[in-house]
């Protein structure tokens, strides 16, 4: 065998030159590959039973692409975080209110309001306003507030009348059940008679408590021309105790 062949004399590997090579989408520019001996083809190490050491060709490595940085799908999404101003908060409070409003007065089957939602509503819209019912009322705003807060006590007590009527039929005629008739028809007395006891001038005309909550409820809900709605809704409402009170001199009907 040649001494080229011994194993002790093999012939370094060749350094090819410099090759840039991608690793992990980052190129090394300085860093010296060897040369690599072909595979085995005729089951011999080499493939022609000698030692000689070609050059592999060093073929440079698909580039590795990053992503670019697109902006998220959460950065493009419109901010729904960020809390309404106090001047829509009212708006919505005020809709809120027309609607329970109308559906309390004018009561479908599909859709029933309790008189606590209604009351609750109420308040928090005089509550949120109230500041500025002050300037436009003027010198009417307590008479105002007597007026809305008299209807809110007017419509509890007329719940409780009601919850009565309906717990206890016609029917029943026990004393425990009379008392109790005519306990809740009185209370509905006493707030009845709130209405006749104020009144109130603009300036212009005289005003009857019940204007003064007409006025109010167009005002708390925004709206403009409504009072004869609003009349309507809550003498609707009255009509339902006006069969047990006589409505001229609220005389209670045993």
């Amino acid at each position: 065998m040649p001494a080229s062949n011994a194993a002790g004399s093999e012939r370094p590997l060749r350094e090819t030159s410099a090759v840039p090579v991608a690793s992990s989408g980052v190129y090394s520019p300085g860093r010296i590959y060897p040369s690599l001996p072909s595979t085995s083809l005729n089951g011999n190490e080499y493939g022609d039973g000698t030692c000689t050491t070609p050059t592999a060709t060093i073929t440079r490595p698909a580039e590795v692409f990053t992503a670019t940085a697109f902006p998220s799908a959460a950065s493009l999404r419109i901010n729904t975080t960020a809390p309404p101003s106090a001047d829509l908060v009212e708006m919505g409070l005020q809709c809120n209110l027309l609607e329970l409003l109308l559906a309390y007065m004018f009561p479908t089957d599909e859709y029933k309001i309790e008189e606590a939602d209604l009351s609750r509503s109420l308040k928090e819209v005089w509550a949120q306003k109230e500041e500025d019912f002050k300037l436009v009322l003027d010198d009417l705003f307590a008479a105002h507030r007597e007026a809305l807060f008299g209807w809110i006590e007017e419509l509890r007590v007329m719940r409780q009348l009601q919850l009565i009527w309906e717990s206890h039929p016609v029917m029943d005629t026990s004393v425990l059940t009379l008392v109790s008739r005519v306990l809740a028809l009185n209370r509905v007395r006493i707030a009845l008679l709130r209405w006749k006891t104020i009144k109130a001038n603009d300036g212009n005309q005289d005003l009857s408590l019940e204007d003064l909550l007409y006025r109010a409820l167009g005002l708390m809900t925004n709206t403009e021309g409504s009072e004869q709605l609003f009349k309507k809704g809550v003498q609707t409402l009255r009509d339902i105790v006006f069969k047990a009170i006589r409505s001229e001199d609220l005389a209670i009907l045993m």
